[in-house]
């Protein structure tokens, strides 16, 4: 195929200019990834070029030509340039594109015609030099089948950049490294700008230069190169990239503005702004108005830099812009039938928001805000459309430009009066007076005069009105009345009188009880500093009165609270009526007489608290003697301290049973002394407090923190009231409790309320009044008949949140017991919802928070939904001294940094068997032996002893079939619930991964979070669980020994649960101490599970007189040479 597309077809296609660019970019080396392919357009063959283009401004764009050699043409062509979209022909990048093609064309050309040999010989080298070349892409279809070109197409089917990004990353930093490219221009360039006024329409047209100023031609061109940071050339004396860094700090700001100016005019005229002012030969000058006129003026006025304006009248000035208001003299002189008003003429213009005045004389521009002259605006652009300096105002005119345009003039001008006098033409100084009155019950009139000496006008009547305005026997303005002050008046008034009367003439407020009580309250004050006002005698009988005089006495008599009420100037109905009907949000109570009672008083929202907290009836408060339960004493007294309460008188004994109450933590109550060196300090103040809760015939919550020693200072209270007593916990505790009186008070008698139905029956009605019984929730239900004719000293409930749930068979149980004394032991009296509260409060002190709809609908609702801050008060003030609650973080000075606690279990039924059953065999097989016997075979005794152990966890350990319960696993869920409810993180070590599972698995069923570690745990996940649950909310941490005995940091929790016994010290504590260790900011609970009446008991009790014997029993160690005799394990074993 002949070539036939050359450079002379290219000038064809495009001006000289853009060709000349073109081929500057192509000997640049700007055209890169060209690629060439044969193609059919119409079933002519063509070729297809793309390439990627990099433009005098640094910036990239993609072409795509396709050219018809054989019909010597271009069959088409595209640009991603804006030069492709705006002008015919080729752009500068498809040029370029080209004359790489011929260049490629021209290289394959001279290949194909030299000899074989010399090919053979040279065209390797022709190949490298190629490839070596900008912008050729390898594998085109310039080549030939190579290796290479195989090469090559197997990385162009491989992904490539997007096009776009491509462009992105190459253009990546060109605006940072523009500037530099030019540093004998950088910040050099001027713009100088020129403006022309015709007949106040301004336009502006700017020369640019270094040394020599050249008119900027084509401003659309200039905003253009300015957007791409294109290169221009002006003359011999200017020639640079045009980037904002070029231009001198004073031009910087034109050069942006005339770029912004030609954004806006294309975004809102919805086409190209250079087509525009190509179209409309308007290139070298543009208009300025509004916005654009404001943002050109600020410019010189942030410059101060002088600049020409020329206008169809005068030859060009040099002016600067000045901020402010032109000195502009005005003459009012008097003339006979009226005045002439003599300004000295300025030019004047407007822009969006500025007004601009032009001072020739001085060569200021006056940049004033159109707000600023709004009030004489019309004025001015008046004065300066009549073309001359001077106005006349006829005589008849005279009254309304004095009052109106005169004091705006003078604020504005430089006034001289002559021959004239103003205050002749202005009005009269207007009095007002109000009249109101109350002609109905739930409506107040209002009336307003303009009193001018001894004539009176109704400003509100319709005649009066229009007299304002007009004075009707002569048709003009009048002068008499001043319309403005009446007017202002008016709607001063009109403002708390919505409605017009217009039979009786008169603004009215109507059947708005609200806005009348307001209007009574400060509104008649607020008239009486605009005028004189009038009140009818109907109207002042309705008064707002201030909170009556009242009085309470308290005293106490027979074990209650004795309230007497009076007042001295309401009957006692009408106090009742108004206490039982008040509402906190109403600032008024209205009385039957009309008459308003300020609800706002102090002494009366005391009062009504008051009421309130003790549910007081309209018929007590009638009465005026009220009895009311002892337990209120502090809700009292809380009350009568406040500001306000000098109405409430306490007698004596109410005094001292208050004080006694307020000291309770501190009072005289001994601790026992056997628990004297026990007890830490917080748990004597506890022990303390629970006394003087009994002995004033009040309950409590005792809320410490988990592990503080509830149950140890409930022990110590028992030991001081040896009376029958009741104590109902969790399953899983009730062993616990057993064994912690046991040790702590041996001389009381615990008796388990356990076994079967019979059992429980008769251990119940054989109980003596020293007994502590002790039982579950569970069985408490089931035997409540059991207990209904049993009278308990105390009633004692662990873990109280069992019985939030108001409605379950457990919390209906609780409350059904007899007991002269109750108390709650839980570290959450409130988890999720504040019923949970009311049920723990209504099991202790039944109608203490009312009953529940009630308190729901005066308490709970309103904190809950409406975030009431009063309510939450009341509900404060009456529980707070009921509810002891100590956190570690609070009693640390008392704490060492380690608690330890050994929980127990009891296992029951089916466990217990399995377990009983295995030590009976293991007896046999120690009893069968000899010591030599003994002694060779250890390793069955280990595996027996491990078979034991782990039944006392979860008889599925051994027993794949076993359906049972296991005491363990439900003491550990018991604790962990507890733990999480109080806010702790807790890690869970066990010896026996497979009871890891079991855990697991039930916490998955509990909603419990939780990691697990264990000797499959590869090393980067260990290292990346540990980092999660130190930040996250994730609560559990399961960890087996081996696995995580040693090398972790997990000071984000602070309980620790050993579920199976490691009596190698060394290795519990190097477990506990994953957590107990330096970063640890609270103090660390340790609890170990034992299983009641086991092996582990038994040896926990030998801990401490044979160590090493529990070290070998229970690790494994040195059982090659045991040192302990077959003796001492059947000791063990019990």
């Amino acid at each position: 195929m002949d070539i036939m597309y050359t450079e002379t077809d290219i000038r064809k296609d495009t001006s000289q200019q853009v060709f000349q660019r073109g081929k500057w970019l192509y000997q640049s080396g700007n055209v890169q990834h060209i690629q060439i392919q044969d193609v059919y357009i119409e079933e002519t063959p063509c070729k297809k070029i793309k390439a990627y283009v990099q433009g005098s401004s640094w910036r990239c764009y993609n072409t795509e030509v396709v050219v018809d050699e054989e019909a010597k043409e271009l069959h088409s062509y595209r640009c991603e340039c804006p030069a492709h979209v705006e002008y015919a022909g080729l752009c500068k990048h498809c040029v370029a594109t080209l004359l790489r093609y011929f260049q490629v064309r021209e290289d394959i050309r001279c290949k194909q015609e030299a000899p074989a040999k010399k090919l053979k010989v040279e065209f390797p080298e022709k190949i490298a030099q190629l490839e070596a070349t900008p912008g050729i892409v390898k594998g085109s279809t310039l080549y030939g089948k190579t290796p290479e070109r195989e090469h090559l197409t197997r990385q162009r089917s491989m992904p490539q950049t997007d096009r776009g990004m491509y462009r992105i990353l190459m253009n990546q930093g060109l605006e940072q490294q523009l500037p530099f490219k030019q540093p004998t221009v950088r910040g050099k360039v001027q713009l100088i700008p020129c403006c022309h006024d015709y007949h106040g329409k301004l336009s502006v047209e700017f020369r640019i230069g270094i040394t020599k100023l050249y008119v900027l031609k084509d401003i659309g061109e200039f905003a253009r190169l300015m957007a791409d940071s294109e290169y221009k050339s002006y003359g011999a004396k200017l020639a640079f990239y045009h980037h904002i860094s070029a231009f001198d700090k004073e031009s910087a700001p034109f050069a942006a503005f005339l770029v912004d100016i030609m954004k806006d005019f294309q975004t809102r005229g919805g086409q190209n702004i250079y087509q525009y002012y190509t179209r409309n030969d308007v290139r070298r000058e543009i208009p300025l108005a509004g916005v654009q006129l404001d943002r050109f003026m600020e410019i010189m006025e942030e410059s101060q830099m002088p600049f020409e304006m020329e206008t169809v009248f005068t030859n060009p000035v040099q002016y600067t812009v000045q901020e402010g208001e032109p000195p502009i003299p005005l003459s009012v002189i008097g003339v006979p039938s009226g005045i002439r008003l003599i300004a000295r003429s300025m030019p004047m213009t407007e822009g969006a928001v500025y007004s601009y005045a032009y001072d020739s004389d001085a060569g200021i521009i006056y940049r004033t805000s159109l707000d600023t002259i709004r009030r004489v605006r019309g004025f001015r652009t008046y004065m300066n459309e009549q073309g001359g300096n001077s106005v006349f105002i006829a005589e008849r005119e005279l009254p309304l430009f004095c009052r109106d345009l005169l004091p705006e003039l003078e604020k504005h001008y430089d006034v001289q009066i002559q021959e004239f006098r103003p205050e002749n033409y202005l009005p009269d100084q207007a009095q007002f007076a109000i009249y109101l009155d109350m002609p109905e019950y739930d409506e107040i009139t209002c009336r307003l005069c303009a009193v001018y000496g001894e004539e009176s006008y109704d400003v509100f009547s319709v005649e009066n009105d229009a007299a304002r305005f007009i004075d009707m026997p002569s048709g003009s303005i009048s002068q008499k009345r001043d319309v403005q002050r009446e007017m202002e008046m008016d709607a001063a008034v009109s403002a708390f009188f919505p409605e017009y009367d217009g039979k009786s003439q008169r603004r009215v407020l109507r059947e708005d009880v609200d806005a009348i009580y307001e209007f009574l309250q400060s509104g008649i004050h607020a008239l009486e500093e605009l005028g004189e006002v009038y009140i009818s005698e109907k109207m002042k009988n309705v008064q707002i009165l201030n909170t009556p005089a009242f009085s309470m006495g308290i005293s106490l008599k027979s074990g209650l609270l004795d309230l007497t009420l009076d007042s001295s100037e309401l009957s006692m109905d009408e106090l009742a009526e108004v206490l039982t009907k008040y509402n906190r949000r109403k600032k008024y109570y209205r009385l039957r007489s009309g008459a308003f009672l300020n609800m706002q008083d102090t002494r009366l929202e005391n009062l009504v608290e008051l009421v309130d907290g003790l549910q007081l009836t309209a018929r007590q408060i009638r009465s005026g003697e009220i009895q009311i339960p002892r337990y209120r004493a502090l809700f009292l007294d809380s009350l009568a301290h406040e500001e306000g309460a000098e109405y409430i008188r306490r007698d004596t004994d109410f005094r001292q049973l208050v004080r006694n109450m307020r000291v309770m933590e501190d009072s005289e109550y001994e601790v026992p002394k056997e628990l004297e060196q026990i007890m830490r300090e917080y748990q004597k103040s506890g022990f303390r407090w629970l006394k003087a809760l009994q002995a004033n015939g009040f309950g409590g919550i005792l809320a410490d923190d988990m592990g503080l020693g509830k149950t140890l200072q409930v022990i110590a209270f028992l030991m001081t009231e040896r009376h029958r007593t009741l104590i109902v916990c969790p399953a899983s505790l009730v062993y616990n409790w057993q064994s912690e009186i046991e040790r702590f008070a041996p001389g009381l008698h615990p008796v388990m309320v356990t076994g079967d139905a019979a059992s429980r029956k008769r251990l119940v009605e054989e109980s003596t009044d020293m007994d502590i019984l002790i039982t579950s929730y569970d069985l408490l239900k089931r035997d409540i008949e059991n207990y209904e004719n049993i009278e308990f000293f105390c009633e004692i409930l662990d873990e109280a949140q069992f019985i939030k749930n108001q409605s379950t068979q457990a919390a209906r149980a609780v409350k059904m017991i007899h007991a002269g004394t109750r108390f709650a032991l839980t570290g959450t009296p409130m988890e999720n919802r504040l019923s949970e509260l009311w049920s723990i409060f209504d099991y202790l002190m039944p109608g203490f928070l009312y009953g529940y709809k009630q308190f729901k609908e005066e308490i709970e609702a309103p904190i809950v939904e409406q975030q009431d801050q009063d309510a939450m008060m009341r509900l404060r003030r009456m529980i707070t001294p009921f509810i002891l609650r100590r956190l570690k973080k609070e009693v640390l000075a008392d704490l060492p940094d380690k608690l330890e606690e050994a929980v127990y279990a009891r296992m029951e039924e089916e466990q217990q068997q399995l377990y009983t059953a295995n030590v009976q065999n293991l007896k046999r097989l120690l009893n069968g032996q000899t010591d030599a016997q003994f002694r060779e075979k250890k390793l069955q005794l280990l595996a027996e002893l491990t078979r034991l152990r782990q039944i006392c966890c979860n008889p599925l350990l051994v027993y794949e079939n076993y359906k049972g319960g296991a005491a363990k696993l439900e003491m550990c869920m018991e604790l962990l619930h507890n733990a999480i409810e109080g806010g702790h993180k807790i890690l869970v070590f066990s010896q026996f991964t497979s009871m890891l599972d079991l855990l697991a698995k039930r916490s998955d069923a509990e909603q419990i979070s939780y990691y697990k570690l264990t000797g499959q745990t590869p090393k980067e996940q260990r290292i990346e669980m540990v980092e999660a649950f130190n930040r996250d909310e994730v609560s559990v941490f399961f960890i087996s020994l081996k696995a995580g005995g040693t090398g972790l940091n997990l000071t984000s929790a602070d309980i620790v649960i050993h579920f199976d016994p490691w009596w190698n010290l060394a290795a519990q504590n190097q477990a506990t101490d994953r957590t107990h260790r330096i970063g640890q900011k609270n103090v660390v609970t340790v609890y170990k599970l034992i299983a009641k009446d086991t092996i582990e008991e038994k040896i926990l009790k030998l801990q401490e007189m044979k160590q090493e014997l529990a070290d070998q029993v229970l690790g494994g160690e040195n059982m090659d040479n045991p040192t302990f005799s077959r003796e001492e394990l059947l000791e063990l074993l019990g």
